[in-house]
């Protein structure tokens, strides 16, 4: 009897600690990293960016076909705006995010072999800050790579189970962010080849495979996707993944200082684990080193408020390295060397750079999740009625100042309606008929496989009856880093040119009409030169439009540098016939396309006029440069193909 009663008893005494530093680990979870708020709709950017994927989302579109995004149909859970199911959906997934997050803390702490009561508790709430400080996508990306290490580091089934569990939120996580889905799944497959047994790299690999299959289609169906669209999805996914360094890419003031920092750091902390006795920290940074290249890459491709995302990152990095330090070392011996690491991943918030207002800053990184912050954003949940009023009006008064004209809106009615390029907020302000192109926002469309998409939308008979055209930046001409506007999507441009006529215009909004035939024949061909750097080239005169069709010969060192690291911008000047100059980026991914260089718009107003009546400055040359000596090096020159468009029917 005592011999069958034993049994359960030592099962329950070893389960009570864990049970314990479970409670105490999701206690902590919800009061630091809950995060819960609804974006308000403004007439900006990123909020149109942001309510883009959410109507996408709320309103069942298919994604890969009607909608393309960097984010996938989960995307909101990131960012949220009150459409729809989607704060109701956003509330729970929010709560089993932090819970989720507690617990994992839970079972990876007390999973380090040599930690005591009092150092497990201490390490959990180390974790529990680390996870707190992270971007939203990013709190997601850390709790898979924390079951990821559990998986690794352990042995026999528990290491499988964790392991599959990995495997499930990887494959969710390509819903939510592909990029960042996919990081995890090579994650995942670099899990696989670090170990020297082959019976236990093929069990890691049929896990993997089956658990990330699942993690992903069920969802995927649960959101009314079908097996048909997944590879629509994914392709459209990985066209914006490719093109994002060489179209996104942008370097900071000094922004050399940061990625040395970063350099530094790693090498910092690579040389403290290696030095130390246990294999055990050795095959942990092995396991980190595929997210620590993600959340390098994410951040030194664009070297805005991007940069944050690896200091953050680097936090959770040394609060793991820190607990498997922690049984060879203690606290004396490692203290010290956190302080040490803490120096180099310090710097970039201390450089002195042009932020965005919404960027966090370092104070708030540090403070924020100790001030409860998860506390606080609980407190909204009892008053949601009210806090949900208070967003809403927070979009009202914004929204006013894109109200369209009475005329303009009579004129539209109940017609269907896109906006170009990518300020969707006059949707919301007007009750417009949104039937949004597939990529709602010019500066997103990377690739010419993008760009077809956007141009195939705007040829289909399909297409929306009203196109609403409001200003850009600087003239009104500029796209996002200050490209030229009707080159960020040559195809979808000259399809619009050629497919709409002005309605009614004022002086920031131009109201386009589908017309009943196309304006332009097909391209007609010019004829091909080769274009060195930095050199005014003469352009053909031509009547009608003329196209400028442009490759670069890359060459596999300049791929290895963007893989790695980032590509370099390629700019492009104009030169008028007035001899004023222009200068603008471009896409390197769609210069082939044909960019429109004459008549050229080189303010809002001449964007009307060419919209009107197809006149605008004359171009007489053009320069090519690149934001680094290395391109030039490499790719000493470019082939430019030069064709003109004429009106059809024109002999």
């Amino acid at each position: 009897m005592n011999r069958t009663l034993s049994v359960p008893t030592t099962v329950t005494s070893r389960l009570r600690p864990f049970h314990m530093l479970a409670a105490l680990s999701v206690i902590a979870s919800l009061s630091m990293s809950f995060s819960f708020s609804i974006i308000p709709m403004t007439p900006d950017l990123d909020p149109s960016f942001v309510y883009s994927f959410n109507h996408a989302a709320a309103h069942g579109l298919t994604w890969g076909r009607d909608f393309i995004s960097t984010y996938g149909p989960y995307g909101y859970l990131v960012s949220t705006m009150d459409l729809g199911h989607l704060v109701r959906t956003k509330i729970v997934f929010s709560l089993l995010l932090a819970v989720a997050t507690g617990l994992t803390v839970a079972a990876y702490v007390r999973s380090v072999p040599g930690l005591g009561p009092g150092t497990q508790v201490a390490m959990m709430l180390a974790l529990i800050y680390a996870f707190s400080v992270q971007a939203p996508d990013y709190h997601w990306f850390a709790l898979f790579v924390l079951l990821f290490l559990t998986g690794l580091l352990a042995a026999g089934r528990a290491g499988l189970a964790a392991y599959a569990l990995a495997g499930v939120l990887a494959g969710f996580y390509s819903l939510i962010k592909l990029s960042l889905g996919l990081g995890a799944l090579m994650t995942l497959a670099s899990g696989c080849l670090v170990v020297w047994r082959p019976r236990l790299a093929a069990y890691r690999s049929a896990v993997t495979i089956l658990a990330a299959t699942g993690g992903f289609l069920i969802p995927w169906l649960a959101c009314g996707g079908t097996l048909a669209g997944v590879r629509p999805y994914l392709t459209t996914g990985w066209e914006v993944s490719k093109g994002y360094s060489s179209a996104m890419s942008l370097e900071a003031d000094r922004g050399w200082i940061e990625a040395a920092s970063f350099l530094v750091w790693f090498l910092v902390i690579a040389t403290w684990v290696v030095r130390q006795p246990s294999l055990r920290n050795r095959l942990a940074l092995a396991g980190l080193l595929v997210p620590l290249f993600v959340a390098w890459k994410h951040a030194m491709v664009r070297q805005d408020e991007h940069v944050a995302i690896l200091a953050r990152f680097g936090i959770f990095v040394m609060a793991v390295l820190l607990a498997e330090a922690l049984p060879a070392r203690r606290w004396r011996g490692t203290l010290p060397a956190v302080a040490l690491l803490l120096v180099p991943l310090a710097v970039p918030w201390t450089i002195t750079a042009t932020r965005p207002f919404y960027a966090v800053t370092a104070p708030d990184m540090v403070t924020s999740p100790l001030a409860f912050r998860g506390l606080r954003d609980l407190a909204r949940l009892s008053h949601l009625a009210e806090y949900r009023e208070r967003v809403a009006q927070v979009s009202q008064v914004a929204l006013r100042a894109v109200e369209l004209p009475q005329s303009m809106r009579t004129t539209i009615g109940r017609a269907t309606v896109d906006v170009y390029p990518w300020d969707t907020s006059y949707v919301a302000a007007n009750g417009l008929s949104w039937d949004n192109r597939p990529f709602p926002s010019s500066f997103n469309v990377y690739t010419p496989a993008l760009d077809a998409a956007d141009a195939a939308f705007f040829e289909s008979p399909n297409r929306p009856e009203y196109l609403i055209w409001h200003a850009g930046f600087a003239g009104g001409e500029r796209s996002i880093d200050g490209r030229y506007l009707l080159w960020d999507e040559p195809r979808t441009m000259r399809a619009i040119l050629s497919g709409y006529d002005i309605a009614a215009a004022d002086s920031s909004v131009i109201l386009l009409r589908a017309r009943a035939r196309p304006r332009f024949a097909p391209p007609r061909q010019l004829g091909s030169t080769t274009v060195p750097w930095n050199t005014w080239v003469p352009v053909p005169q031509a009547d009608g439009v003329l196209l400028a069709a442009v490759s670069i010969d890359t060459s596999l060192i300049m791929r290895a540098v963007g893989t790695v690291f980032r590509d370099d911008a390629v700019l492009l000047s104009v030169l008028f016939s007035a001899r004023e100059q222009a200068i603008y980026r471009a896409v390197p991914g769609n210069m082939g396309s044909g960019l429109w260089l004459s008549p050229f718009a080189a303010t809002f107003p001449e964007l009307r006029s060419l919209l009107e009546g197809g006149s605008g400055r004359r171009v007489v040359a053009i320069r090519f440069d690149a934001s680094s000596p290395l391109l030039v090096t490499l790719s000493p020159s470019l082939q430019v193909s030069w064709s003109q468009l004429t009106p059809l029917g024109a002999p």
